[in-house]
């Protein structure tokens, strides 16, 4: 179920907050769509919901410049 934001439960949505959990030792092959890790969102210390962060493609093997040049770019989503 869906809430509308309203002025009432303004406030309580800005008490969300969000927590990423992510293997930080990926091993490849990666396959496409599958889970590496996990966003949860929480309200009072409680999860509230999560969803399964996912490969978007295969990853069959990786250079360090491109894993650099991904780390950099996941960087920049989380902030």
């Amino acid at each position: 179920m869906v809430k509308a934001i309203t002025s009432q439960n303004e406030d309580e949505i800005k008490k969300i907050t969000y927590k990423i959990h992510y293997n930080k030792f990926l091993i490849a092959p990666i396959f496409k769509d599958q889970v590496v890790g996990e966003i949860t969102y929480h309200l009072n210390n409680k999860i509230i919901k999560r969803f399964n962060i996912t490969a978007k493609e295969t990853v069959n093997s990786i250079e360090i410049s491109s894993f650099n040049k991904f780390l950099c770019c996941f960087k920049l989503l989380l902030s």
